[in-house]
């Protein structure tokens, strides 16, 4: 009889039987282990700039291989990549870009030197990622993850080391992972790795939060960066909802109210506060939270020491993140 097999990739743990598919739709048992099912596939290569991913403080202005593949273990009635990360739509890509494709050569071909894991969810075709993160690295690149932040305790110990630069979405309270994300206990899974990762030297990390008017009060949103702030976070962006998948009815999210969430992250303490998804010049500098300092973002790298650190001109307070 097929012994019942435990997925360790992501905080759920998955208990599955022989044939049966884990909550991300692409992990699978077969019988003897839980392994990527044939479905599984990288089906996104992009070009973009860094701060696409949203990643500012992480060598501005320079440009990244993005790959994405198939897959989500949460399921955010607002995915903005639902074709990518929701059943049953990820059933609907035939073709693979793994194996023999050349993602190390091509990174060169781009003159980049930094590969991003990106588009669905990272976590749950993590022994992809760490095959190709390794060749990066061994050829003197870096690697970012795009990631919800939902490990496992296991698979937080093997990734983190190999990645250079996070950036987690921190979506919600403990009710908004419950109700919107139809993921219980995601939250405390996302703070343990978030005070993990920045409990770890050499890693940038910066946080995104998808503000969805309806349901992130200015009562919730206060209380959600305080947590953050305790947890040490120093980069948060607040990006703009825009309707989409289930939350096709909803209404965009305000410029007002965009702007509120930021005063009130940066009123919690929070040193480094950006807009997402909006036409303003957010980023294009950086302010020094010590003195107001103003830095040209595509001056940063000339500016950085030998050990890719910035000091502000100004005050000479260190600027968080890794500039060259």
């Amino acid at each position: 009889m097929d012994q019942v097999q435990r997925c360790d990739f992501c905080c759920r743990c998955c208990l599955l039987q022989k044939g049966e598919f884990g909550e991300c739709g692409v992990r699978y048992c077969d019988g003897n282990a839980v392994i990527d099912s044939p479905e599984q596939k990288i089906v996104a290569v992009h070009l973009d700039r860094i701060e696409k991913k949203p990643l500012y403080h992480f060598f501005p202005k320079e440009k990244t291989l993005s790959l994405g593949a198939l897959g989500c273990n949460l399921h955010c009635t607002f995915c903005q990549n639902y074709q990518l990360s929701q059943k049953p739509y990820i059933n609907d890509f035939s073709s693979s870009l793994y194996e023999d494709f050349p993602f190390i050569r091509m990174l060169s071909q781009c003159r980049s030197r930094i590969m991003s894991y990106t588009y669905n969810e990272p976590i749950v075709w993590q022994d992809v990622v760490l095959q190709i993160a390794e060749k990066v690295r061994q050829e003197g690149g870096f690697n970012v993850m795009v990631t919800n932040g939902t490990f496992s305790e296991k698979s937080l110990e093997i990734m983190v080391p190999h990645i250079d630069a996070f950036n987690i979405d921190f979506k919600g309270d403990e009710s908004f992972y419950e109700e919107i994300c139809k993921a219980p206990g995601a939250f405390r899974a996302v703070s343990d790795a978030i005070e993990y990762i920045n409990g770890q030297t050499g890693k940038v990390l910066e946080v995104t939060t998808l503000v969805i008017e309806k349901y992130h009060t200015q009562q919730i949103l206060q209380k959600m960066f305080e947590h953050l702030m305790n947890l040490g976070v120093n980069v948060i962006h607040l990006s703009r909802f825009f309707p989409a998948y289930k939350m096709s009815g909803e209404k965009s999210t305000s410029i007002s109210c965009l702007e509120q969430a930021k005063d009130i992250a940066q009123q919690c303490g929070i040193p480094y506060v950006y807009l997402g998804n909006v036409s303003l010049f957010d980023d294009r500098y950086i302010v020094c939270p010590r003195c107001g300092c103003t830095i040209e973002r595509n001056r940063t790298s000339g500016l950085a020491d030998d050990k890719g650190e910035l000091y502000c001109p100004s005050c000479g307070d260190l600027i968080y993140g890794r500039f060259a």
